[in-house]
């Protein structure tokens, strides 16, 4: 299963948390932003239950997280054209 999770941080601490969570057991890619939310993590779990404990287990109890919302994919469309 594939899910987007969107994290807030603690200002400040956002580039420190891209690295940690950049390295963390299945997350595809991450991503610093502009917005409501200060990262951004594209993820890959075996099951419900590991994506679970990614989240509940290691993200919300990292040091700087201060939320996070999870985004579990219901269906995935790749364009085949090139970027705009």
């Amino acid at each position: 299963m594939e899910a987007i999770i969107l994290i807030n941080t603690v200002p400040g601490r956002e580039l420190e948390l891209l690295e940690r969570i950049a390295g963390l057991p299945g997350v595809k890619s991450a991503y610093m932003v502009y917005g409501t939310h200060d990262l951004v993590a594209l993820v890959h779990a075996a099951s419900n239950d590991r994506l679970k404990k990614l989240v509940s287990e290691y993200l919300r109890r990292m040091e700087g997280v201060l939320s996070t919302t999870t985004l579990v994919v219901a269906a995935k469309k790749e364009p085949g054209n090139p970027a705009f």
